[in-house]
């Protein structure tokens, strides 16, 4: 009878947990989309960034980065210089992989073989089953052209003996207006034979909450479904899905300026308990690591670039601890113990509502349209707490203050806010066991501005002020408030 139900459990287990991975040893990967450095203190050079995102990186309990590379020498200068990065630090299983962006036509098919054959034995470029992944972005109609990367990519490499992993970004024809049913990507994945996956990049019009929670809000469909029936379709095709995590979105000064609300800790637990109970994707990409315009970075500098001068740019801390606890839970299966109490807090500094009395002199396309702000926007801070048992809120917005019960482990909730100063308190049998204060909310802002403040407190432990990279990480270490079982 043992070994029957042995039999029984390992057929169950086929069944719930692809067999393909992306490596030798079976690991789930989770990389960092990447494009330009951000400084982590003013005196940094490229060389010392470099060094720096990968410390962060590694400590953050990412494997690796996906490159975009918008021309050939791109892609040579890329590959050069994170490969020296990851060696001079010691970090040997760091990998990355290119993703060609396309828009341009700026790759010919010889470019591309040479790239992947002057680096397939290459230690840091990631591959699945000893094949180089390679992915693109943009560049739509050669993207749709199966038979041109089958017969000048695909082909070509497999004769000479270096057959590639090709995980391209394909969407459908108009993702905007075609429905991301399980049908509809069914046909895209029949639609594209030589491919061994598709990367999703983000879903338009879509946030992280079933079309059934009333904190979705304003959306066109669901964000999660629609990774949940890709997942199902490519899965079902023998194929790898690479799945895309990003912590909100808004496009601060192009097209119409969209914003995507994901509420802070609570959008980013629902995607992964959808990735990790549903989805289950061979690998998940954080876009983005620094992308500073469309304000998706999960990079933990203080001081991040900004494109328009006038629309500032705010820290993203809290984004960076608090996915460390879910990339440890994706990557191993096991719920992480929380073993110190922690918070982390999200907001807007103004209110949705705000007029703006000189945004022209910031951007001249205007405030973002009501239609274009996607999932359900409130006037709130969203705070996250991790508590290793019960603990007291207290949050001091404007001239108010707001006491909460937060119950053990982690939760979300959110708190009008006030103009004005902003602090945050957790208590414990009346004592006070860590505060922090935020940045202020304005009441009058004179420019739109929609990139959210976010930062995290660890009791007896680090905050989002006192943070910077190291190489703490060579001992282990991935958080000082929680272990993986």
């Amino acid at each position: 009878m043992a070994s029957i139900r042995f039999v029984i459990a390992v057929l169950i287990a086929s069944l719930l947990f692809p067999s393909h991975s992306w490596s030798e040893d079976n690991r789930r990967r989770v990389v960092a989309w990447k494009f330009v450095p951000m400084n982590y203190s003013f005196d940094e050079n490229a060389e010392e960034m470099r060094k720096n995102d990968m410390r962060a990186a590694i400590e953050m309990g990412l494997d690796g980065f996906a490159l975009e590379a918008y021309t050939y020498g791109h892609a040579l200068e890329l590959i050069s210089n994170f490969s020296k990065a990851a060696d001079s630090i010691g970090a040997q299983n760091f990998k990355f992989f290119l993703v060609l962006d396309l828009g341009a036509e700026k790759f010919t098919a010889e470019n591309i073989l040479e790239l992947i054959i002057n680096n397939y034995n290459n230690p840091h470029y990631l591959k699945y089953n000893n094949r180089p992944v390679l992915s693109t972005y943009g560049g739509q109609q050669r993207d749709i052209d199966d038979r041109w990367w089958n017969e000048k990519v695909i082909k070509p490499l497999k004769i000479a003996g270096h057959p590639i992993t090709f995980i391209p970004y394909i969407d459908r024809d108009s993702p905007n207006t075609i429905p991301p049913t399980y049908e509809n990507w069914v046909k895209l994945i029949q639609k594209h034979p030589s491919v061994d996956g598709l990367l999703l990049f983000s879903p338009p019009k879509g946030v992280p909450f079933y079309q059934a929670d009333p904190n979705g809000g304003h959306q066109k469909w669901s964000g999660l479904e629609t990774e949940e029936n890709e997942a199902k379709a490519l899965h079902d095709n023998q194929k790898y899905f690479i799945a895309p995590y990003q912590p909100y979105y808004w496009l601060t000064c192009k097209g119409e300026r969209p914003y995507y609300e994901y509420q802070g800790g609570r959008g980013m637990e629902n995607f992964w308990k959808s990735a990790i109970y549903k989805q289950r994707p061979e690998m998940i990409t954080l876009i983005t690591w620094d992308d500073y315009s469309e304000s998706t970075y999960v990079q933990p500098t203080r001081i991040p670039l900004t494109k328009y001068p006038k629309i500032e740019t705010f820290p993203h801390l809290g984004y960076y601890e608090l996915l460390k606890y879910y990339i440890s839970w994706y990557k191993t299966d096991m719920v992480p113990i929380i073993t110190k109490d922690a918070f982390f807090y999200f907001y807007r500094t103004h209110r949705n509502e705000a007029v703006a009395s000189d945004d022209s002199s910031a951007c001249p396309l205007g405030r973002v349209p009501e239609e274009q702000k996607w999932g359900l926007m409130s006037d709130v801070i969203y705070i996250t707490t991790a508590l290793t048992e019960p603990a007291e809120l207290v949050v001091k917005t404007g001239s108010k203050t707001t006491k909460t019960y937060m119950p053990a482990g982690i939760h979300t909730t959110d708190i009008p806010f006030e103009s004005g100063s902003q602090l945050f308190e957790l208590d414990r049998d009346n004592k006070i066991l860590a505060k922090i204060s935020g940045r202020n909310i304005d009441e009058h802002p004179k420019v739109y501005n929609f990139n959210l403040y976010s930062g995290y407190v660890v009791v007896n432990g680090k905050n989002s002020e006192v943070w910077e990279p190291s190489d703490s990480w060579k001992s282990g270490f991935v958080s000082d408030w929680f272990i993986t079982p």
